[in-house]
């Protein structure tokens, strides 16, 4: 992450007057986000799914910042939901503020609004991205093909850090155009996102070291 940040442990904390749960109704609590996941599919499709837990605890009462206990946030009637799941473009994922306040915006415009049960699983969100992800691409010049390729992003807040990037790297699946049954499985790690554009050329950039290497 390129951009200067505030890095105070409430970063990214926010308050909602009435809070509909699993647990009932909660009113004037505080919430903050627990953990994001982005995942950045080199597909035909030019987004990014991000995947996002809440935390609360009521007001007047320490966070888990200060010793408290936070309650993480399930929707009414969907005890196995855990995460929530939404859209956004590709372009947010390294500018942390950008991020945090894009997914607090869906938690309390979109989500918190809604009916739970039109909340999408992570395969229903990603179905389109998946799908296309899967298609057999060629590098321009090259005789070897990748696909599967996603970049994924993730974050954490802790008791004494807001959200911050724990893990960053890509996975993809690649082989020769002339022998399409021998693949192999290929996984970059600490390797931040940046732009799209630029995974591509990291994963032609593995697969030659792969074979200069012997490897392929």
């Amino acid at each position: 992450m390129s951009e200067e940040l505030y890095t105070g442990v409430d970063r990214g904390h926010f308050k909602i007057m009435r809070l509909l749960d699993n647990s009932g109704v909660q009113l004037r609590v505080n919430c903050r986000l627990k953990e994001v996941t982005v995942f950045n599919y080199l597909s035909d499709l030019q987004y990014a799914i991000i995947g996002y837990s809440v935390e609360w605890w009521p007001e007047g009462q320490p966070g888990p910042h200060q010793g408290g206990d936070a309650h993480p946030f399930i929707p009414r009637n969907r005890p196995n939901i855990s995460k929530l799941y939404m859209r956004a473009k590709t372009s947010i994922t390294p500018k942390m503020l950008h991020l945090e306040d894009a997914i607090i915006n869906d938690f309390m415009n979109v989500k918190m609004l809604a009916d739970p049960m039109t909340f999408l699983t992570y395969s229903m969100e990603a179905a389109e991205q998946i799908a296309s992800s899967e298609e057999w691409r060629s590098f321009d010049g090259s005789p070897y093909q990748y696909a599967n390729g996603v970049h994924i992003t993730k974050f954490e807040a802790t008791a004494s850090t807001p959200l911050t990037v724990v893990s960053e790297g890509m996975r993809f699946t690649y082989r020769r155009a002339t022998m399409p049954d021998a693949m192999e499985h290929g996984v970059i790690q600490n390797s931040p996102f940046t732009k799209l554009r630029d995974c591509y050329t990291t994963i032609e950039a593995y697969i030659k070291n792969e074979v200069a290497n012997g490897n392929f």
